[in-house]
C-alpha cells in the first residue's frame, strides 16, 4: 500500500512522475518550492538529441561527427564569445544538476566532458559518438569497439599527453588513435584532432566506470571511436565492477564463444545485444548459463545450432537473430526431418517467449518451442508461413510479420491470387497477435468461415474484394433510389442498384465479424504501398517564395528546378475494393470495440469525413493512436489539404490521440 502524502513537496514530486519534460521545464519557474520538488524529475532522463538540447550544442560549434576538418577551424570558433558563453554554460548547469541524473544518452562529445564531472549515480547510460571513419590496416593484439588504426605521417611525430585517469587504465593498455595522412590537413590540426579523441577516449570510460551502480549500458552498433582497449582481460576487470549491470547492449564480440566470457566476467547481465554476426560454438561446448533471459544478435544460425543455443541458455524468454536456415540449405527438407527436429524442442526453450528472425523455410516455426510469440520478417509475398500456421493452429499465440517496403509487389505485379491470413484467423483458437499488413483477406472469403480466434487483441492486415462502386455507378444508384423516382430502369442501372446491394451486405459482415473481437485494441487496415522513386509526373505550382535552384531525381533522370518550388505526383495507389468505413456503409457497428487503442486506414480507400470522425471520436475512447490522416511522407508531395483539415478536426475533438503516418518506409521498419 502506498504511503499518502502529508505536505505540499511530497505531492509535487508524486505529480512529476507523469509529466513531459516542457511541462516539467513550465513547474520549476511557479515558485523556489516547485523549483526544488520538479528539478530531480527534470533532470532524470537528460538525451542530448532531444528537446532543446541539440539545438543548443549546434550553436556551440560542436558537430555531429568529429573530424580533423572541423577541428582545424577550432581556433576561429573559439574566439566567438557567444559560443564560449554557451559551452560554459553547459558545463555549468551540469556541475550543478548532474547529480540528479539517473538516465543519460550521450551523443556529443561535450555533453561526454561535462558528464566526467558530474554523472555518478547513472543508473542507465547510453553512449553513441560518431566519429570519421578511416581506412582499416592490420593491428596489433585485441581491440575492441571495432579499433580502426590508420597509416600515421612518417614525415612528423605525434604526441599524446598523459593519461588523465591514471587510476583506470595504464599507458600501455590503450590503443592509440591514429589518423589518415591528409596533406590537405595541417599537422597542427591532426594533433590536435588525435589529442581530442585520445581525450574522449578517456572520458569514455571514466564515465562508463564511475557509475558502478549501471543497470543499462548501451554502447552504439556502429563504429565508435577509432580506437579501443587493446586487452580483454582488463578491460573485463573493470566491467566485472559493474555489479548491478541487467542489461548490455552494442558490446562487439569477436564470435559467439565470446559471450560466454563476457557473462562470466558480468554474471548478473540477463539481456544482452552484441555485436556479433559470426556463429561458431566453442570447443568443448560451454557450460550451461541459467541467467541470461534476453539475447539479440545479427548472426545466422541453422536449426541443429538454434536448439543448441536454446539448450545452452535454457532460461531465454526473448531471442532475436538475423536468419534461421537449415542445416543444408541446398536441400529442402522432407516433412519427416521438419517432424524430427520438432520433437526436440520439448526438451529446450521451454521459457522462450517471443521468437524473432528471418526464417530461410516456411516449415521451420514446427521446430520452435509451443506457444512462442512468432515475428519474422516476411521477405518475399510468397511466403508459406501463414498455410504452415494455419495447419498447427494452437502452436502460435502471436504472429507479426515484419516487411519489407520492397515485398509491396501489387503495383507492379499485381495481387496474389489467394492469400492464407483467412485460414490462420479461422482455424487458430489462441492467437491474440496477427500483425501482417501486406497480407490480405478476401470479404467472401471471410464470410464463408468464422473465426476461431474471438480473444484476438491485435489485427494488422487488409480487407479487400468489396464490391465498391465507381463513381458513375454511384451516381446512378443516388439517382434511382432517391424519394420519388418512379423512372423505369435500365439494364446498368438494375446492375448498379444489384452492386450496391452486394456491397452493403458485404460490408455489414465485416463490420459485424470485426464488431465481434471485443477485446481488440489494434486495428489497421491498410499501409502505404507506393514506392518512393516511382513518381508518374510532376505538378508545379508557386508557393509565394524565392526562386531556387535545386536538383533531385524523377525516378530515372536528374531534373533541375529553377522556377518558384515543385512538388511531385505520384499515383494515389488507394486500395480501391476497401471498406468505406462510413456511417452509411455501417461503420457503426463497430461500436462495440470499446477496448480500441489504435485505428489505422492508410491508403483505404475511405470516405471518412467529420460525421465518421465525431462518431469515432465519442464511441472509443480509450483512442490513442490514429494512422490515416497524416501528412503524406513521400518525398516532396503536394500537401493533402482535405486530410490537413480532417485531422484538425479530430484533433479539437480529441486532442488526447497521436496522429502518425502508416509507411512502409518509417514506422514499420
Amino acid at each position: 500500500m502506498h504511503k499518502q502524502p502529508t505536505e505540499i513537496p511530497e505531492l509535487l514530486v508524486l505529480i512529476s512522475r507523469y509529466l513531459t519534460t516542457p511541462a516539467l521545464f513550465a513547474c520549476i519557474q511557479v515558485s523556489v518550492q516547485w523549483h526544488h520538488a520538479f528539478i530531480p524529475s527534470l533532470w532524470h532522463t537528460i538525451d542530448d538529441t532531444a528537446h532543446s538540447w541539440n539545438n543548443i550544442l549546434w550553436q556551440c560549434g560542436e558537430p555531429a561527427a568529429l573530424s580533423p576538418i572541423w577541428l582545424s577551424n577550432m581556433d576561429e570558433k573559439a574566439r566567438d564569445s557567444d559560443t564560449n558563453k554557451d559551452r560554459e554554460w553547459i558545463l555549468h548547469v551540469f556541475r550543478k544538476y548532474g547529480h540528479h541524473i539517473r538516465d543519460l544518452s550521450v551523443h556529443w562529445s561535450m555533453v561526454l566532458e561535462a558528464a566526467n564531472e558530474s554523472c555518478q549515480a547513472l543508473r542507465s547510460l547510453s553512449l553513441d559518438i560518431r566519429v570519421e571513419s578511416a581506412p582499416e590496416p592490420p593491428v596489433t593484439g585485441r581491440a575492441l569497439l571495432r579499433v580502426e588504426e590508420v597509416l600515421l605521417d612518417d614525415e612528423l611525430p605525434y604526441t599524446f599527453s598523459t593519461p588523465l585517469f591514471p587510476e583506470l587504465f595504464e599507458e600501455g593498455d590503450y590503443v592509440r588513435p591514429q589518423i589518415h595522412n591528409d596533406r590537405m590537413i595541417s599537422h597542427q590540426a591532426k594533433q590536435e584532432y588525435l589529442e581530442r579523441l585520445w581525450t574522449m577516449l578517456q572520458q569514455y570510460w571514466h564515465l562508463t566506470f564511475s557509475n558502478p551502480g549501471l543497470v543499462r549500458l548501451s554502447f552504439a552498433r556502429d563504429k565508435v571511436f577509432p580506437w579501443g582497449i587493446r586487452s580483454e582481460q582488463v578491460l573485463y576487470q573493470r566491467l566485472a565492477k559493474l555489479t548491478h549491470l541487467k542489461e548490455l547492449n552494442g558490446w562487439a564480440l569477436d564470435s559467439l564463444s565470446g559471450i560466454w566470457r563476457l557473462l562470466e566476467a558480468v554474471p548478473t547481465v540477463e539481456s544482452l545485444t552484441p555485436n556479433c554476426y559470426w556463429i561458431q560454438f566453442p570447443n568443448p561446448i560451454p557450460e550451461v548459463n541459467s541467467t541470461l533471459r534476453t539475447l539479440s544478435m545479427e548472426a545466422t544460425l541453422n536449426v541443429n545450432d538454434l536448439h543448441t543455443l536454446l539448450g545452452l541458455f535454457p532460461n531465454l524468454t526473448t531471442l532475436t537473430l538475423y536468419m534461421v536456415t537449415h542445416p543444408e540449405e541446398d536441400v529442402h527438407p522432407d516433412h519427416d526431418q521438419i517432424q524430427s527436429r520438432a520433437t526436440t524442442t520439448t526438451t529446450v526453450g521451454t521459457n522462450l517467449v517471443a521468437f524473432n528472425a528471418m526464417l530461410k523455410d516456411g516449415k521451420i516455426p514446427l521446430c520452435l518451442p509451443q506457444h512462442v510469440e512468432l515475428t519474422y520478417h516476411d521477405h518475399t509475398s510468397e511466403s508459406e508461413m501463414p498455410l504452415v500456421l494455419a495447419q498447427h493452429p494452437t502452436r502460435f499465440t502471436v504472429f507479426k510479420a515484419l516487411h519489407s517496403p520492397w515485398s509491396l509487389e501489387e503495383e507492379r505485379h499485381g495481387r496474389r491470387d489467394r492469400d492464407h491470413a483467412n485460414e490462420v484467423l479461422a482455424s487458430c483458437t489462441r492467437l491474440r497477435v496477427f500483425d501482417s499488413i501486406t497480407r490480405y483477406i478476401h470479404a467472401d472469403e471471410m464470410l464463408r468461415r468464422p473465426w476461431a480466434c474471438m480473444g484476438l487483441e491485435w489485427l494488422s492486415c487488409r480487407i479487400v474484394g468489396i464490391d465498391r462502386l465507381t463513381d458513375e455507378e454511384q451516381a446512378m444508384v443516388s439517382r434511382v433510389m432517391a424519394p420519388g423516382y418512379m423512372g423505369e430502369l435500365s439494364v446498368e442501372e438494375v446492375a448498379a442498384v444489384e452492386k450496391f446491394q452486394r456491397c452493403c451486405t458485404q460490408q455489414h459482415g465485416v463490420y459485424d465479424r470485426l464488431a465481434s473481437l471485443t477485446r481488440l485494441k489494434h486495428l489497421d487496415l491498410g499501409c502505404e504501398n507506393r514506392y518512393p522513386w516511382t513518381f508518374k509526373s510532376e505538378e508545379w505550382y508557386d508557393a509565394g517564395d524565392d526562386t531556387v535552384q535545386h536538383v533531385s531525381w524523377d525516378g530515372e533522370n536528374d531534373v533541375e528546378w529553377t522556377e518558384g518550388s515543385a512538388c511531385l505526383q505520384y499515383d494515389e495507389n488507394l486500395t480501391f475494393d476497401s471498406l468505406e468505413l462510413s456511417l452509411a456503409s455501417g461503420l457503426d457497428r463497430l461500436g462495440a470495440l470499446k477496448n480500441l487503442e489504435m485505428i489505422g486506414f492508410e491508403q483505404v480507400n475511405h470516405r471518412i469525413g467529420r460525421a465518421e470522425l465525431a462518431w469515432m471520436a465519442k464511441s472509443w475512447p480509450r483512442l490513442i493512436l490514429m494512422y490515416g490522416l497524416d501528412q503524406d511522407l513521400m518525398y516532396e508531395v503536394k500537401p493533402d489539404e482535405t486530410r490537413a483539415e480532417l485531422k484538425k478536426y479530430f484533433q479539437q475533438l480529441r486532442p488526447d490521440v497521436a496522429h502518425a503516418h502508416g509507411n512502409l518506409f518509417a514506422d514499420r521498419m
